[in-house]
């Protein structure tokens, strides 16, 4: 424009609400995805300079409705005339809102319960992993520790060594041991000797509870 309005005018108006309607939809700046490295005064001088095909931001017709993409595209129109009036926008908002007319802070309640609701989920599900693999752990710590010094160890507790003025050695032999092992899978023998060995263990803390 030769005479531009120091207070702008309707047709650029319109082109930035085009702006912002596509900063909403692609939750990122103007120009996001087309223009890295390009410094924001290219970018005006590009747009001014009129070029063919026009100098617009880059917006996938995936990221939104039709009615929104199309309501974007005419929003940019190379050609001020040609663009939306602001009453004609409010219409055609109302249509693809099913005839209501869009209640701001409804829409943007309804988006943070919605958003809420997930990250709830989100929440309740990472716990239940965290638990899950920390009882993993415990099983595994237990397999190796006395339970009474795991659990010192996992609550950051000093484990002190104790004496005992008698001690019993327990020495066992598993018969034809080497033909089974021969025969079983690495899993299968660890299996079996844990399976024989929590018994000797059952029996023995049975055995310390009747003396006790």
């Amino acid at each position: 424009m030769s005479n531009r309005s120091v207070h702008g005018t309707p047709g650029g108006d319109v082109y930035s609400f085009g702006i912002i309607l596509q900063e909403i939809i692609q939750r990122k700046g103007a120009f996001p995805l087309s223009t890295e490295g390009i410094l924001a005064k290219d970018i005006v001088n590009r747009v001014r300079s009129g070029e063919t095909p026009p100098f617009r931001p880059l917006l996938l017709p995936t990221l939104c409705e039709p009615q929104w993409y199309a309501m974007i595209l005419n929003c940019l129109n190379e050609n001020p005339e040609e663009r939306p009036t602001f009453a004609s926008l409010k219409k055609k908002c109302i249509n693809i809102n099913n005839g209501e007319k869009p209640k701001v802070l409804e829409n943007m309640l309804a988006k943070m319960e919605k958003y809420n609701d997930n990250l709830e989920e989100l929440v309740e599900d990472r716990t239940q992993q965290f638990i899950q693999e920390k009882k993993k752990t415990d099983l595994l710590l237990y397999r190796m520790l006395p339970q009474l010094v795991a659990d010192k160890l996992k609550a950051g507790l000093q484990v002190d060594p104790e004496a005992y003025e008698e001690v019993t050695i327990f020495f066992s032999d598993i018969c034809h041991f080497g033909d089974i092992a021969s025969g079983s899978s690495p899993v299968q023998v660890v299996d079996l000797l844990n399976d024989v060995y929590s018994c000797f263990d059952e029996i023995i803390e049975k055995a310390r509870r009747l003396q006790g």
